[in-house]
């Protein structure tokens, strides 16, 4: 999920993460992140346990850590004015389930791909780019979740503008 989430607040709030995601399976993906939750893990800003997941496999869960309050105030001066805004991002995030979360990445990655590629970004242009994303999306995620994701976003107002980087085909 934290994958995901940083690749979109990069872009939506603008923040010097320099992510430059790939288009994964799961979702946006940049293996500089894993790097970036290493150095904050060593750093005491979380902790980080694994969570067997239903089914075979296993999800990453993060805690805050013994020096998270360091955290928050490096988070208050890389966000600024714009603190109460990521605050709000996340715990709507964080409220949301495995496959909600990589369904809202990739809808906003790709809406953001299309403006950057300045072609239509309407709802079918955003189906069919979401569906082209991976093999597994148009299964996984068929036009009424979609279209639902879309809804959601425009009402919580995460609209996507175009912000660079584009995410790369693996």
């Amino acid at each position: 999920r934290a994958i995901k989430l940083a690749a979109v607040a990069q872009w939506q709030f603008g923040t010097a993460l320099a992510l430059v995601p790939v288009r994964a399976e799961r979702g946006p993906y940049d293996k500089a992140i894993e790097d970036i939750e290493k150095d904050a893990e060593k750093a005491g800003f979380i902790e980080t346990y694994k969570k067997p997941k239903d089914g075979d496999g296993f999800a990453v869960r993060y805690r805050p850590g013994p020096k998270s309050a360091a955290a928050c105030k490096k988070a208050r001066a890389l966000f600024g004015d714009a603190l109460p805004a990521v605050d709000e991002f996340l715990d709507r995030m964080f409220e949301m389930n495995t496959d909600d979360v990589e369904l809202f990445g990739t809808v906003y990655a790709a809406w953001n791909d299309l403006l950057l590629d300045n072609r239509p970004a309407d709802n079918a242009a955003i189906l069919a780019e979401v569906h082209g994303w991976h093999a597994s999306k148009r299964d996984k995620f068929p036009k009424a979740a979609v279209h639902a994701m879309l809804t959601r976003i425009r009402e919580w107002g995460y609209i996507p503008t175009g912000t660079a980087p584009r995410t790369r085909r693996e």
